[in-house]
């Protein structure tokens, strides 16, 4: 019991730095993508966005192997055998220099000349455009070849570096937007040039603090051969899940813009920084959590393990009603008063994404219980498949002249079938998980949610016409303290109120 209780202390401390650290760099993030966007307009912010996408359409092996290798060094970490550790981190990182080597000859010959031939760029734009591929092209080599540092880092439980860094971060942003708005040069090439100067600077200091307190990740020239193919093996299946989900993320901006302009693209970026200001409070909780999941299940401690994603899915999903509910209501306001107008069909991007985001939390939730017992085949399969349905059915509406609304139509469907049917379905084939407690879970988040929305939509329905900013600061207000209270009443069992009542008790004595 004081086992749990020391691990359930560490998570409220990294989450407390982890949400330290991300409400700072929220502000300062909203704040400069505005002045960005005003300095750099429509249409290169959106060209920004595209070139970007596509050296991210080549970068899906990033996203596989990063998975494989936090999970690997996890259980490695529970082993304890120092040396076996530092075997597998140097044996992952030449295997990422590797396929950085690759993606960089990739993204140089057939990456380039789809940006020659294929996007919609405006003539005097494309000098400036392909410098900036370039320039993403060097930043990804080094993201690429940083995942073992950055696994390495969250396996030690370290989220207080990533509090530090992100505040020389946020920093060197607002500095890099002020230089821009002051830049002799073209501004898109001279923002490209310094967020890969910034981007590469940060990378090599988080090697150096790898190096000075972590032993294992001192550099070996070790290839085991034995090791990768247990890494591929699992990461074998996931590599079809993660190709499916770049191309839904940073494919899907590519697919717009050959049929719309690039303003459409700008506009679902700027809804989409929104829902990822929103989410980073979620993604902040779970991250501070699945450690322990990973080491309880190792352990063989799978009741705590359960106890703790369960636990994280449903108030993960209590903050993302508490903060989307006020954000789908005001989505008019909210843009007004961030860059002080509504970009075309942003508002409803972001309506849509809203909901979205709650499907793809669960479905998220859902496979980490699926991660951390090494059986993803089955979900490498399943996913994929729709993703690919989803982006058919997106590029078959645009041919038949929808408007760009039909993206993220589909894509909330998509999420619906795979957050409610395949992956319950999935989970209780493969895992210790039941049906009765995936969707008790569910139920309790939807028992929550009725009550909870019904005065925040009378109180956004007959507010009077008050200033954007009190209307937005009022329903802020009203919806974060009806989802307390229904959380409270509705979403927690008796046995939690009564030590959270304690607690209270003893903090106001």
């Amino acid at each position: 019991m004081s086992d749990n209780s020391s691990n359930n202390k560490r998570i409220a401390k990294n989450t407390l730095l982890l949400y330290v650290r991300m409400l700072f760099t929220m502000l300062v993030g909203l704040y400069t993508s505005r002045v960005v966007l005003q300095v750099l307009g429509i249409e290169d912010y959106g060209t920004y966005q595209v070139v970007g996408g596509v050296v991210g359409l080549l970068a899906f092996i990033n996203n596989t192997l990063s998975q494989g290798t936090s999970r690997f060094l996890l259980f490695e970490m529970g082993g304890g055998d120092l040396k076996s550790i530092s075997r597998l981190f140097s044996t992952l990182l030449n295997a990422h220099v590797c396929l950085a080597l690759i993606i960089i000859l990739l993204a140089e010959t057939i990456g380039l000349w789809f940006v020659y031939h294929k996007l919609l760029l405006p003539d005097d734009r494309v000098g400036p455009a392909v410098l900036t591929y370039h320039l993403s092209v060097i930043t990804s080599f080094f993201t690429l070849t940083q995942v073992p540092y950055a696994a390495a880092i969250k396996s030690h439980e370290r989220f207080d570096i990533y509090a530090y860094t992100s505040l020389f971060d946020v920093t060197a942003k607002l500095a890099i937007v002020y230089l821009l708005m002051i830049s002799p040069i073209d501004r898109l090439s001279f923002y490209a040039i310094m967020l890969c100067v910034e981007s590469v600077g940060m990378t090599l200091f988080l090697r150096f603090f790898c190096k000075r307190h972590f032993e294992e990740t001192r550099y070996q020239f070790i290839f085991d051969i034995v090791l990768l193919k247990k890494v591929i093996g699992y990461c074998g299946w996931n590599l079809f899940s993660n190709v499916s989900s770049v191309l839904n993320t940073h494919g899907l901006y590519i697919l717009i813009n050959m049929f719309f302009n690039a303003g459409i693209v700008t506009s679902i970026a700027v809804a989409t920084t929104i829902k990822d200001a929103a989410n980073s409070f979620i993604e902040n909780f779970r991250s501070a959590a699945i450690p322990q999941m990973v080491t309880s299940y190792a352990s063989g401690n799978h009741a705590r393990s359960k106890l703790l994603l369960l636990s994280t899915t449903k108030y993960s999903y209590f903050l993302l009603l508490a903060l989307g509910l006020p954000i789908f209501l005001t989505a008019k306001e909210l843009f007004r008063l961030w860059l002080g107008f509504v970009p075309d069909y942003a508002d409803t991007f972001l309506r849509y994404i809203i909901i979205v985001s709650v499907f793809m939390l669960f479905n998220s939730c859902l496979f980490t219980t699926q991660d951390i017992v090494g059986k993803i085949k089955r979900y490498s399969i399943s996913f994929p498949t729709m993703m690919f349905f989803n982006i058919m059915a997106i590029y078959v509406s645009f041919r038949s002249g929808s408007t760009p609304v039909a993206y993220v139509r589909v894509l909330l469907v998509t999420y619906v079938i795979m957050a409610v049917i395949i992956q319950p379905i999935l989970v209780v084939k493969q895992t210790y998980y039941t049906y009765r407690e995936i969707f008790k879970t569910y139920w309790q988040c939807l028992y929550v949610t009725i009550p909870a929305i019904i005065i925040p939509i009378i109180a956004y329905v007959y507010m009077p016409a008050v200033n954007d900013l009190l209307r937005l600061l009022l329903l802020l207000l009203i919806s974060f303290m009806s989802v307390i209270l229904c959380v409270w009443f509705f979403g927690i069992d008796r046995e939690t109120r009564c030590k959270l009542e304690g607690w209270l008790r003893l903090k106001f004595k």
